[in-house]
């Protein structure tokens, strides 16, 4: 989940996250977009044949399609309460597209952004389960290092997504 840019003569790194809240006390953090909702979820036919999970912990007897940070570092999914499952299955992947067709697939519970899965929820062709326990997580974010000198470049981009340009974009994108 990082996005580097280069601008002139001083390297910034960026990074994007939308899944973790952590920010290292040395670096400014920007919201960039609303919180986001998401589902534990799997198709009727995956449920069908395995059965639904009634509490977090279930999912452990469960194939799920993982999601992986492109460090390695395996997303563990996160509920209300402060519960946090380390998730197992035979499907890491590490891009969120992939995770979802997996999942449509039939391959096993994954945990998707309720916004990438709702037109698929709302035709049936999948299923949200253990709703008692979700939870919604900051939204998209980013994260620069808190230097007194910034570079016109970052300064500018900054600027730009303080002012909501960004979100707005992203929402009147053209198909």
């Amino acid at each position: 989940d990082a996005l580097r840019m280069n601008m002139m003569i001083s390297y910034q790194e960026l990074v994007r996250t939308f899944l973790s809240c952590i920010v290292e006390k040395d670096m400014i953090s920007v919201a960039i977009g609303p919180p986001v909702k998401l589902c534990v979820a799997a198709t009727p036919e995956y449920f069908a044949r395995y059965g639904k999970p009634r509490h977090p912990h279930d999912l452990l007897n469960h194939q799920c399609v993982v999601f992986r940070y492109p460090s390695g570092k395996p997303f563990h999914w996160q509920f209300a309460k402060e519960l946090e499952i380390a998730v197992a299955g035979n499907i890491i992947l590490d891009d969120v597209d992939a995770e979802l067709e997996a999942v449509l697939m039939g391959a096993g519970i994954g945990y998707l952004l309720y916004e990438q899965i709702k037109e698929y929820l709302d035709t049936g062709r999948l299923e949200c389960v253990l709703e008692d326990w979700s939870t919604e997580r900051p939204g998209f974010q980013i994260y620069y290092p808190n230097r007194q000198y910034m570079s016109c470049g970052l300064r500018a981009f900054l600027d730009y997504v303080k002012t909501g340009q960004i979100c707005q974009s992203q929402r009147h994108r053209p198909q």
